[in-house]
């Protein structure tokens, strides 16, 4: 009978100790904490990306009341309503730390996570990450094309966003597209 409690006494301390290690390893947080420990904090003006959200055509295009233009036009307008302010701005300018490698998706993912924006991608045939949809508006809302591009300093990047590298200054830009040619820089 001795032995078994001394068995059990083993147990119970080496569990213990299993226990204390693991909790101070581990560092818990809160949704909150989480989400606002991670954006790195602008240290430097000169290793900074800037980077904003917008889906101004579609806003525009429904705030013309345009019955053709939209394929599902009360669920798009539904959520619009309730995920875009009034001008269409989903995350306004704002400088980002850069971080080495960072690319626009990264940086994407990095800002959307802080701010609580949800998105939704997918790898695309070619290699790399193709983006679905971004707080709660995804791809052809209107129609066919339409759907998230993303600009670097005013111009179509040419590439994936998950292979294109940014560089100190960039502005990224994630737009909403209606048809190729609404927004400047697509073409």
């Amino acid at each position: 009978m001795i032995k078994k409690h001394a068995k059990d006494l083993i147990l119970i301390i080496v569990l213990a100790i299993v226990f204390t290690i693991v909790g101070t390893c581990m560092d818990i947080k809160t949704v909150d904490e989480y989400y606002s420990t991670s954006i790195d904090k602008v240290e430097n003006q000169e290793n900074v990306v800037y980077f904003s959200i917008d889906c101004i055509t579609l806003r525009e295009r429904i705030d013309k009341n345009n019955d053709n233009d939209t394929s599902n036009d009360k669920f798009v307008e539904e959520n619009v309503d309730k995920f875009v302010s009034a001008d269409g701005i989903i995350l306004k300018k704002q400088a980002y730390a850069l971080k080495k490698g960072d690319t626009a998706f990264s940086i994407l993912q990095r800002v959307t996570s802080h701010n609580k924006i949800p998105i939704s991608y997918q790898d695309d045939l070619y290699g790399g990450v193709y983006v679905e949809g971004i707080n709660h508006i995804f791809e052809k809302a209107c129609k066919g094309t339409s759907g998230w591009v993303y600009l670097v300093n005013g111009k179509m990047a040419g590439t994936t966003c998950s292979n294109y590298i940014l560089k100190p200054g960039d502005y990224v830009e994630w737009r909403y597209t209606c048809e190729f040619g609404d927004i400047g820089g697509v073409k």
